[in-house]
């Protein structure tokens, strides 16, 4: 699909929603001004070169739309809440779910649906081919769109370009983003797939890392690993503050089912499980090393009632924090006297 049929056919979907735009500095918003919470699209275009458009919206009604176009698009970027259905004409798969993503479309004819109630969440980068043999003038060496095999999706990205497509979604919602900003991200993103090409990191036959939820099987790019390794540390360095699980998979651009399940693959334990341990371990050290009060250490570690912070700590540790500050006291003074008698 080339990428003014695209962005036309972006537009039909916008209009389905009910959406209407609104023309800001440098892009335009869409979103629907008598229910602003159903959600927004907000689209930068650089008119044929490419496009960028970072989306969260809910669908309130059943509708489809049909698609026709010869000429060639690449696309790439990060859907992290929702599932696409579709039937296109000589393509076996009929839906796709939240990933990171790169496809080379052509010669594509099809209808795409939309449900009653799913949501959606996530930024993608539409580039017309001719854009990127035009950067050839810069650097002879960066890929060709022929490398990709049309109409497959690679469920992969490098690191580096999916760190560029998390900052520019930030920027994007905060109206931060200028067209030079913009443009230098993009040219980061093209750079690294390039790379990775020449490396020969991008191959349908990949082996991933998976795991296995219900009677789906659930692949870890790079991406993914790294988004799960940071997850674990901002619960780690804070869990008294620890981001809710929507949250962090918003922050992370990860989609909720994946960042659970790949929480547990990595670190065979839950999120609530880890945060909870991780309360109980800074717990268990305020109160053998300082003389904070136990209401004034319920506070330290997350909890909005001492009750329920007195509960969870009697359940983790068989004692209540009273009672384990004088063991600690205890097991301290016993271990002082000997250090003297010695």
């Amino acid at each position: 699909m080339s990428l003014e049929k695209h962005l036309e056919f972006q537009e039909k979907i916008l209009k389905a929603l009910n959406f209407c735009p609104k023309s800001l500095e440098s892009c335009t918003r869409w979103d629907n001004k008598e229910n602003p919470e159903d959600g927004f699209l907000i689209l930068y275009e650089r008119k044929g070169f490419y496009s960028l458009a970072v989306a969260q919206y809910t669908v309130h009604h059943n509708f489809s739309i049909s698609f026709q176009d010869e000429e060639p698009l690449l696309r790439f970027g990060n859907f992290y809440t929702g599932i696409t259905h579709f039937k296109i004409d000589g393509v076996k798969a009929d839906s796709s779910t939240p990933d990171s993503f790169l496809v080379l479309e052509g010669h594509l004819k099809g209808q795409q649906f939309w449900k009653k109630g799913e949501q959606y969440c996530g930024i993608e980068v539409s580039i017309a081919p001719s854009f990127v043999e035009l950067l050839k003038t810069v650097d002879p060496h960066i890929f060709s769109v022929t490398c990709f095999t049309r109409n497959v999706t690679y469920h992969w990205l490098p690191t580096a370009a999916m760190t560029t497509l998390r900052q520019l979604t930030n920027m994007a919602v905060r109206g931060t983003l200028t067209p030079l900003i913009l443009e230098g991200c993009i040219l980061q993103c093209l750079g690294s797939i390039s790379e990775s090409v020449k490396n020969g990191q991008f191959s349908l036959d990949e082996k991933c890392p998976s795991t296995m939820l219900g009677n789906r099987q659930i692949t870890f790019s790079s991406f993914d690993l790294s988004a799960i390794s940071q997850a674990y540390q901002i619960l780690t360095d804070h869990p008294e503050s620890a981001p809710s699980i929507p949250e962090l998979s918003k922050l992370l651009l990860l989609n909720e089912q994946k960042l659970k399940a790949g929480f547990q693959m990595c670190y065979h334990i839950s999120i609530g499980q880890y945060v909870h341990e991780c309360r109980m371990t800074k717990a268990a050290q305020l109160l053998g090393n300082t003389s904070l009060s136990v209401l004034e250490i319920s506070h330290e570690t997350g909890y909005k009632s001492c009750a329920s912070f007195i509960k969870a700590f009697r359940k983790f540790y068989q004692k209540t924090p009273l009672q384990f500050r004088a063991s600690q006291k205890t097991s301290q003074q016993a271990s002082s006297s000997q250090e003297s008698f010695s």
